[in-house]
């Protein structure tokens, strides 16, 4: 039998957007983030607390359940990029403080622009029969940054 899709090339975001991806750790530089849609699950907590744990857990199936659907279904593969978060608190001297049960988060995991909001539910829903429903809520969330200042953080990930 001849695959008539040919081999399917894998999208990497670490290779396809080296302008976010690949910052240096010399200087700051400024970068203009475009839209970008994710799959997201937004908390609050400790990082090394249950509730993170919980959310990653959540985000992972989703993530890998849409590449796998990606691949099968549309012919396009990739590689499910890094897990990415956005930090806040009400009080930020709470992050000076080392209070990090005050700590506001949302875990982000880009999605590739192919993929569509219908893509996502066929997964969620899969999960769903198979009885591994993910324990917080993972939902799509488009965001645009515009300018911001990057660079490559060296060391450990949590204060």
């Amino acid at each position: 039998m001849v695959d008539t899709l040919g081999p399917t090339i894998k999208w990497d975001i670490k290779k396809a957007l080296t302008a976010f991806y690949s910052p240096t750790n010399r200087e700051f530089q400024l970068v203009n983030v475009p839209e970008f849609t994710y799959l997201a699950v937004n908390g609050e907590g400790d990082p090394d607390g249950k509730t993170f744990q919980r959310a990653i857990r959540s985000i992972y199936p989703v993530a890998y359940g849409v590449k796998f659907l990606s691949k099968r279904t549309l012919g396009q593969d990739y590689v499910v990029p890094p897990l990415e978060a956005l930090w806040w608190a009400d009080d930020p001297q709470v992050f000076a403080s080392g209070n990090r049960d005050a700590w506001k988060w949302t875990l982000l995991n880009l999605l590739p622009e192919w993929i569509t909001q219908a893509d996502i539910d066929i997964v969620k829903d899969d999960l769903h029969k198979k009885n591994r429903i993910p324990e917080a809520s993972v939902m799509v969330r488009t965001t645009s940054e515009g300018e911001c200042l990057q660079a490559l953080h060296v060391g450990p990930f949590f204060c």
